[in-house]
């Protein structure tokens, strides 16, 4: 292998890191700032069916638990509280 072999490979390599650096490495905190608002918008839209559930069992005269609705919502949904996001499992 000589030496324009090498320089054109060197090349090749250094434009394949600079596309993934540009826009692979950067773009992850975006995606998953990105994840972390749909994972708080599906608990928020859980939260309040559950509230909905209960009113509506309330006025059916039946008692429905809803102490623990964040729980059911996290478990249902795959979700887990850290550090003040909803994460996915």
């Amino acid at each position: 292998m000589g030496l324009r072999e090498i320089l054109i490979l060197g090349a090749i390599f250094g434009a394949a890191y600079w596309y993934y650096d540009d826009n692979f490495s950067r773009g992850g905190s975006d995606l998953r700032e990105a994840q972390w608002e749909i994972n708080r918008r599906a608990m928020a839209d859980c939260m309040d069916r559950e509230s909905r559930l209960a009113t509506i069992a309330g006025n059916a005269g039946v008692t429905r638990n809803t102490s623990n609705a964040q729980g059911v919502c996290a478990e249902e949904l795959g979700l887990y509280w850290e550090d003040g996001r909803w994460n996915s499992f």
